[in-house]
């Protein structure tokens, strides 16, 4: 959860259980950092967190993580993974789980840069 009080920015994490497969997780999050469509949704949806939480809006990184753009943009970088690797890309649901989780901290960790340089 990210919470501004005071102009300050507290963060509350959760943990995923269950057998994750570290290293998809890991290619995923590559496959979102450098692929051209993944990386502008996810500068797209970073501008839109900033201007909610300068509205006074907290974020709840549970939410976020489970928020269909997130949930969209795992599949997606699946399908690349796929498309690049030629082997199927198969995501336990810890695995699915965890590379959510992720991908909803990178993004908090975007919205705070943002505030920070703003």
């Amino acid at each position: 959860m990210l919470v501004r009080k005071e102009n300050k920015i507290i963060r509350v994490e959760a943990s995923v259980p269950g057998d994750v497969d570290k290293h998809m997780v890991d290619e995923l999050s590559l496959i979102i950092n450098n692929t051209r469509s993944l990386y502008n949704q996810t500068r797209a949806l970073v501008d839109n967190l900033v201007k909610k939480v300068k509205k006074g809006t907290d974020l709840d990184l549970d939410k976020l993580a489970n928020s269909s753009v997130v949930d969209q943009m795992i599949r997606d970088a699946s399908k690349e993974y796929t498309r690049l690797s030629g082997e199927r890309a198969m995501l336990s649901t810890a695995t699915r789980k965890a590379a959510k989780q992720e991908l909803a901290e990178y993004l908090l960790d975007l919205v705070e840069d943002e505030l920070r340089d703003r």
